[in-house]
């Protein structure tokens, strides 16, 4: 809600994501590697089954 308003709230030290923030990994090479699959199959998949 706070970035509706364009503003941000600080850590409040209390919540676990203050306390423990999580691991961001980047998932563009698994990505490609799924979608490469999909494509040697030379099936057609919708969005929904992948």
């Amino acid at each position: 809600m706070l970035a509706y308003f364009s503003e941000e709230a600080g850590p409040c030290g209390n919540c676990d994501i203050c306390l423990d923030p999580p691991v961001l990994e980047d998932g563009t090479v698994l990505a490609q590697n799924a979608l490469g699959a999909v494509e040697q199959t030379g099936q057609r998949f919708g969005a929904a089954h992948i």
